[in-house]
């Protein structure tokens, strides 16, 4: 039997709304893609089906499933869990908080797929959390709920073209900076140095950390800075090409200086949503770093149908691209040359 070498993506179709499954349908209209990786969605049959004549794709088939092991070819699969076979669209009108219920069996469904080794990489389309959490209480994102099944240490990268953006801290609290402590920074840009290492192909990643300063528009260092400038200054000592910190204006109106770095670490998400709103690419996704599988979630919220196709291709080739870099950095790594100082060589010379 010929050995599958295409890496197997599964696509949860998130909040089920229309604009998803229109999304979907444009992507896998391209078979192209079948060449590169094998990707196919968790999913109702039904509901793709009726949503792919309804915005005329008349010809359109797909093959249905419900084990894993089954995806295979280069066309449009769908993996349809036993208990959601039967169901109708119907059901969305009639049963309060079905489409919440559905999103979340089948994100239930990948990470059984995911800790089974079943499967290497996920892309979630987004959900609504608040609505999730009617069900289920304890949900706080996709991320979240990914994250907490695995040994790690998870955090998210906004890949946005070439530029890839990180952040610490999404609390709006006003003594968040004594939270982001000298030794909570340096953990962070010590894991993402390893990311950019490891799934990006950066063999020595520059990264540009952003000032503490929480005026999104002021071009002033703050005292706050000051532990950030010791902490930089003392990994770059140690040989890691970590600059800054930096004024958010100056990188954002630089693209050119914005692109000479591998990664960019922002202090609070507000730094890396006003970056967004001034102008950066359409094709962005969310990646979840730290972590042994693969998990991506591409950007819907306020976007065109256009933009969310780009946001869902630009999640899909990050993953493929993520793989193949894990892959080769493996090994590149495996079995290295073991290590010794010159002070071990100059002892032997003594004796």
């Amino acid at each position: 039997m010929e050995r599958e070498e295409r890496i197997k993506i599964g696509i949860t179709p998130g909040d089920g709304s229309r604009l998803h499954y229109e999304t979907l349908l444009k992507l896998f209209d391209d078979t192209a893609i079948f060449d590169l990786a094998l990707p196919f969605v968790y999913g109702v049959s039904k509901t793709i089906l009726n949503t792919a004549k309804a915005v005329g794709y008349n010809d359109f088939s797909c093959l249905v499933f419900n084990k894993i092991n089954e995806i295979k070819g280069k066309r449009l699969q769908i993996l349809e869990p036993a208990p959601l076979k039967e169901t109708l669209p119907s059901a969305v009108i009639e049963e309060d908080g079905f489409l919440e219920k559905q999103s979340f069996s089948l994100l239930e469904t990948a990470l059984s797929h995911l800790q089974n080794r079943e499967l290497k990489a996920l892309i979630s389309l987004p959900v609504s959390a608040e609505k999730i959490r009617k069900i289920e209480p304890e949900f706080k994102n996709q991320t979240h709920f990914i994250a907490q099944h695995f040994e790690g240490n998870p955090f998210k990268i906004l890949l946005c073209e070439d530029t890839r953006l990180s952040f610490l801290s999404t609390s709006t609290l006003k003594n968040v900076e004594e939270v982001l402590t000298p030794e909570c920074i340096e953990h962070r840009i010590n894991v993402f140095y390893k990311a950019l290492q490891t799934d990006f192909a950066c063999t020595t990643p520059r990264i540009a950390v952003v000032s503490m300063n929480k005026d999104l528009n002021s071009e002033v260092l703050t005292s706050a800075d000051n532990g950030v400038k010791q902490t930089i200054s003392s990994l770059l000592k140690s040989g890691k090409p970590i600059f800054g910190p930096f004024p958010l204006t100056k990188l954002l109106h630089a693209d050119k200086e914005r692109r000479a770095f591998d990664g960019i670490l922002c202090m609070y998400k507000e730094q890396v949503d006003f970056l967004l709103e001034k102008g950066m690419s359409d094709s962005k996704c969310f990646y979840t770093a730290g972590l042994p599988i693969i998990h991506a979630e591409p950007v819907f919220s306020g976007m065109d149908k256009g933009a969310a196709f780009n946001s869902l291709l630009q999640a899909l080739y990050s993953v493929i691209d993520i793989e193949r870099n894990r892959l080769m950095y493996a090994h590149l790594t495996m079995d290295p040359l073991t290590f010794e100082s010159i002070d071990s060589y100059e002892k032997q010379d003594k004796e």
